[in-house]
């Protein structure tokens, strides 16, 4: 029996941290308000000119950075 909680709260440890990982989340607003909420820290391209992240659907989105109004960690 105690071998199964062992295991149990190893698995919810964890799961915990898995998730805590998984769950970086970023609001981008452009300058006419149009916002998306990246999965994921937003990468910036090589160049510097252009924002690349994968929205909550699982959509590529690529962001100007001329444009973008407002980029921040939702906590």
């Amino acid at each position: 029996m105690k071998y199964f909680i062992n295991i149990f709260m190893l698995a919810a440890i964890l799961g915990v941290g898995v998730l805590g990982c998984a769950s970086d989340r970023y609001i981008v607003i452009t300058e006419n308000y149009a916002s998306y909420i990246a999965v994921g820290k937003p990468e910036v391209s090589g160049d510097g000119n252009t924002i690349s992240f994968k929205d909550e659907t699982g959509k590529e989105i690529t962001v100007q950075r001329s444009v973008l109004k407002e980029m921040r960690r939702i906590d």
